[in-house]
């Protein structure tokens, strides 16, 4: 997601900070309904939900994350409909 999102080293700090206080939580009701529109992003097999609610759940913490610190999140949005379609219907 770093390279993906291009973070910088504060946001890579505030990135790491967020899954630690989450707890990895890729079982929320939400990333589990949404995680079917995941794209592929590193060449692993996408058949598995678990992996979809992986890339989904760092994929919002990211978006979270670059909308909270920066003022120009346009960018960072495209990406994520990139990668996931219906990212938007999350929020």
């Amino acid at each position: 997601m770093a390279k993906i999102f291009l973070m910088n080293e504060i946001e890579a700090i505030f990135f790491a900070y967020m899954i630690k206080e989450t707890n990895w939580d890729i079982k929320d009701k939400l990333i589990t309904q949404n995680s079917e529109h995941v794209r592929d992003v590193v060449s692993i097999s996408s058949d598995h939900p678990e992996y979809k609610n992986l890339i989904l759940y760092l994929m919002l913490v990211t978006y979270c994350l670059k909308f909270f610190l920066n003022e120009r999140h346009e960018e960072i949005l495209e990406e994520a409909i990139k990668i996931c379609p219906g990212f938007k219907s999350i929020f």
